[in-house]
């Protein structure tokens, strides 16, 4: 399990991203993005239906390639990335409705990894992890949307591990325990 998704995931044209900006893997496959039939090779883009930009790519031998870029109906930038035949490969960034930037991370062969970090529409940080081989791994920490922490832990494979502090907005502290080895459960935060 990835870190926690608290609304809907989104359909990022073949990788799911859940409300939290963080990825979302199915079944533990790494994403590969076909183009539309319509596409095959060249540039495929699309628009809303108020006339605003949608998405903008290129397709070679029927496979998304190099970088995309994606649109809210209001016209802010959604996201931008990359692909190397048809896989998420190199920088990712999306953005708020509001323009402000959402969730930033790398991918490698269609797997998240290294640092990822996101932001809540005001701004403020809302999360900070890691990524090894596509699962979340290592030290984890959440922040509610004033800036005042929420959650921190440790992932080991993309689950839960050790032990896991959490506040409510206001403070209030909770202490839950997950299994796995004392050394799957140790934060390293000097490396974040």
């Amino acid at each position: 399990m990835l870190p926690p998704v608290t609304h809907a995931t989104i359909a990022v044209v073949g990788v799911l991203l859940s409300s939290d900006g963080l990825p979302v893997r199915s079944q533990g496959q790494a994403s590969f993005q076909e183009c539309p039939n319509e596409a095959n090779d060249g540039r495929y883009q699309r628009s809303w239906d108020n006339g605003n930009k949608r998405v903008r790519g290129d397709c070679l031998a029927g496979v998304a390639q190099g970088d995309w870029k994606s649109w809210h109906q209001n016209g802010e930038v959604w996201y931008k990335r990359s692909f190397i035949d048809g896989r998420w490969d190199g920088g990712f960034k999306s953005y708020h409705e509001n323009g402000s930037i959402f969730a930033k991370g790398e991918w490698e062969d269609s797997y998240p990894i290294g640092v990822w970090k996101t932001w809540h529409s005001g701004g403020e940080m809302r999360s900070k992890g890691m990524y090894y081989e596509g699962d979340a791994a290592g030290c984890w920490k959440t922040w509610h949307s004033d800036g005042s922490r929420a959650s921190v832990g440790a992932y080991s494979a993309g689950k839960k591990v050790g032990t896991w502090y959490s506040w409510t907005a206001i403070g209030q502290r909770k202490k839950e325990k997950f299994g796995g080895t004392k050394d799957e459960g140790r934060c390293w935060w000097h490396l974040l």
